[in-house]
């Protein structure tokens, strides 16, 4: 649900010109995006529960840990991301691409 209202406010907020509208972009971005990565992360942990109680395995799978390593790596991309614009970014105001200042070229039915 907290997936959903992140995304649905990323969406609202999206081409709002204030300081307002530009923070509740990145931050529920971050929230949707990381809120992604973490339910892999817990589906990962209930997998390996599931593992050890009731298949009654001595020890975890080592996928289970390549995707814990795999959900670390991409919280760290996301996090350098936000201050580096590296993963995701917006062009500045006014250049080609900025999808919030040109005009909608899909055909008309």
């Amino acid at each position: 649900m907290l997936l959903l209202i992140a995304d649905w406010y990323a969406y609202r907020f999206r081409g709002d010109p204030g300081q307002t509208g530009y923070w509740m972009v990145r931050v529920s971005n971050f929230l949707a995006f990381f809120l992604m990565f973490f339910m892999i992360h817990e589906v990962t942990c209930y997998l390996g529960e599931l593992f050890l109680d009731e298949a009654r395995m001595k020890k975890v799978p080592r996928s289970l840990y390549a995707c814990e390593a795999l959900f670390a790596a991409g919280v760290l991309l996301l996090v350098v991301s936000q201050f580096t614009g590296w993963y995701f970014s917006d062009p500045p105001d006014g250049q080609p691409g900025d999808q919030h200042t040109q005009q909608d070229h899909r055909p008309r039915l």
